[in-house]
């Protein structure tokens, strides 16, 4: 199947996983040249110096904490490693990224094919 057979849900959705991945990848290098990462944690910076942008991008990261909060997980590394709740904040903030992109790729289907079918 080629990229633009995907239905258009997917096609949002796995921009959506790329976008993550560049957030992610983005904030980090950003803490680990400009901030301290002292506690190991990588989002501890958006908390302590909350800015609009890094907010508004790292958001599903965020909901993806607040998740694995809720579930039980103790996300700051006394429970489990710090490498490993960071493996699990960054996976479970992809999966929140493709269903922002999912649900996006979603709404513009619809409307594309309800264009297609005003047009027939």
């Amino acid at each position: 199947m080629k990229w633009k057979d995907f239905p258009a849900w997917l096609k949002c959705g796995i921009i959506g996983i790329i976008i993550g991945i560049l957030t992610f990848l983005g904030n980090y290098l950003y803490q680990l040249w400009f901030e301290s990462t002292k506690k190991g944690f990588i989002f501890a910076a958006v908390i302590e110096t909350p800015s609009p942008i890094r907010i508004l991008i790292l958001f599903p990261f965020m909901i993806a904490t607040a998740l694995l909060v809720l579930v039980g997980l103790e996300v700051k590394g006394l429970a489990m490693g710090y490498i490993s709740s960071n493996l699990l904040i960054f996976s479970f903030g992809l999966l929140v990224y493709f269903l922002i992109g999912a649900f996006i790729g979603w709404i513009v289907g619809k409307i594309k094919s309800k264009k297609c079918i005003v047009k027939s």
